[in-house]
């Protein structure tokens, strides 16, 4: 509906009011509440089993989306958040938190500081008990938007303390906790102990784990002996994981459980559509986090194999589902006729994918060893981090391949534009519609054309090159790139587009002038132009 014009011309004009006038329609702000039962609950008699959910004017949170998008990129462009500030901010994700936990703990431990210990808490209502007057007050004191607190996580707090002894980190968390009651009781919020949790990560090669508990206002938070839930992983105090690969394992064959519902070897959803809920459902169910819990490059092929065989089991009963194969019928045929890549392969893809993404992510959330190589004495008493070693390790998928030199990684921008800025205008045509579209430029005035520019990426004998040309004149510049082992033509394709804008941006000739009439580049990659399109990290 939105996209239908005069829908959308008073939509804008109706948000732009609002903004500049500061102005949120009370209308906007009514809401239906639905109450939902909460997972894994053992008693549906107590209310906060359930959990309410709003159902809000649908134009509200439009509003609120655009004004969300503009906050945040105020914070991200000028820096206006704290460095352990991690939730809800673009271009970080969980798998950024756990690998900085992760980074800490055995940094801690190359250092000599053999127990570190991690208190999860917990603040009942947070967002409906906290005093707005207090927080309003605490705002305007450092000069900060109204509408806008940066003091603050969105939901999942931590404190981690390191130290010589399980004693000495108890005594941190407890003098941390006194200070966060403190804040409590000022801003109307509570904590409560009795949803805390203690995990203490010890390196064992120096002391053995007493598990000591935590006393706090009368209450004792014991030190779990086996894995605590945090950010959806399970931490264990080795850090090995196993309940995280058990509790995946179990949630699977729950999920295909269901999936068995939906079709059967003569009826129900089509092979296409089973294909794509497993894919879309149940892959990422088994597999999350699985770049902490599975380290190829740490591990010898035979632990890989053992860690990769319950979620390879998963996966052929639901290829023999999906299919309507035999139990007896080999997997690898199963795969092979699905075109589902083996269960190790995915592992394997997504534990490089996750290191490219977290190293070239925002440089605040990159785990400190992806950055700086520690000492190897460091790294042999407390153990390689899993994106450390794809960072540094040989074979690690971030490390210089074979005979070329060591380049630098790109940082990727949460906002490549404002979000008031309009992306470029993208025309996306078949070869026909673009050649006439060309021509009928040309035939303008030339006085009122625009400036036309070409550009084109490629690869000739395993080498990589672009460049990009001015129409009608003499000018051009041209960049080689590299190999097909270090560049890619698509990348190539990209590269020729910016060194277009950058000649007209730089160049001081004649024809830049004629620039004001606006600038045309013909490009001939219909993937290149899709990236432009919708620019994003």
């Amino acid at each position: 509906l939105i996209e239908i014009p005069v829908v959308l011309e008073t939509v804008v004009q109706l948000f732009n009011a609002c903004i500049k006038t500061g102005y949120n329609p009370s209308h906007f702000q009514r809401s239906i509440t639905v109450v939902l039962r909460k997972q894994g609950k053992s008693d549906y008699q107590l209310a906060k089993s359930f959990r309410p959910v709003a159902l809000l004017n649908t134009l509200g949170k439009f509003l609120e989306a655009v004004v969300a998008r503009r906050i945040s990129y105020a914070a991200e462009t000028n820096g206006l958040l704290p460095r352990s500030h991690l939730g809800g901010r673009k271009g970080i994700s969980t798998d950024h938190a756990i690998h900085i936990i992760i980074d800490r703990i055995k940094t801690a431990w190359g250092k000599g500081k053999p127990v570190v210990s991690l208190l999860m808490l917990d603040v009942p209502g947070a967002y409906d008990n906290v005093s707005h007057e207090r927080l309003l007050h605490n705002l305007k004191n450092v000069a900060w938007d109204i509408s806008f607190p940066g003091n603050g996580w969105v939901d999942d707090v931590c404190f981690m303390t390191k130290g010589d002894s399980e004693r000495e980190t108890i005594k941190k968390l407890r003098a941390a906790c006194r200070k966060a009651d403190q804040w409590a009781e000022k801003h109307a919020s509570v904590f409560d102990p009795k949803k805390y949790a203690l995990v203490h990560f010890v390196n064992t090669r120096e002391v053995d784990p007493q598990y000591t508990s935590l006393s706090l206002r009368g209450h004792t938070v014991t030190a779990t002996r086996t894995a605590e839930r945090y950010l959806g992983y399970w931490l264990d105090p080795g850090l090995e994981f196993h309940h995280h690969r058990e509790k995946a394992v179990t949630k699977a064959g729950v999920s295909l459980h269901a999936l068995r519902s939906l079709a059967g070897s003569t009826w129900g959803a089509s092979l296409y559509a089973m294909r794509k809920i497993y894919q879309a459902v149940i892959i990422p169910q088994m597999l999350f986090g699985v770049s902490a819990w599975y380290q190829p490059t740490l591990i010898s092929n035979y632990k890989a194999r053992t860690i990769s065989q319950p979620f390879a089991a998963i996966q052929k009963q639901a290829a023999c589902l999906i299919s309507g194969a035999f139990k007896s019928t080999a997997a690898e045929a199963l795969n092979t006729e699905l075109h589902l890549p083996p269960i190790s392969v995915h592992m394997n893809r997504l534990v490089k994918e996750t290191a490219l993404r977290l190293r070239t992510g925002p440089e605040s959330a990159v785990p400190p060893t992806m950055l700086r190589r520690r000492p190897a004495d460091e790294r042999d008493w407390a153990g390689w981090t899993p994106m450390e070693a794809q960072a540094w390790k040989a074979g690690g998928c971030l490390t210089a391949p074979p005979n070329t030199l060591t380049r630098g990684w790109e940082s990727r921008k949460a906002f490549v534009l404002a979000p008031w800025q309009a992306p470029p205008e993208v025309i996306i045509e078949d070869r026909e519609a673009a050649v006439n579209n060309h021509n009928q430029i040309l035939t303008k005035d030339p006085g009122a054309r625009p400036l036309i520019l070409y550009t084109d990426g490629s690869g000739i004998d395993g080498k990589i090159g672009a460049a990009a040309v001015v129409g009608l004149e003499d000018q051009h510049v041209h960049s080689q790139m590299g190999d097909d082992n270090t560049s890619t033509v698509y990348a190539a394709e990209l590269r020729a587009i910016e060194m277009a804008l950058e000649m007209v941006l730089e160049s001081t000739e004649p024809w830049a002038k004629q620039a004001k009439n606006g600038i045309v580049i013909f490009v001939d990659s219909q993937a290149a132009l899709k990236a432009l399109r919708r620019p994003g990290m």
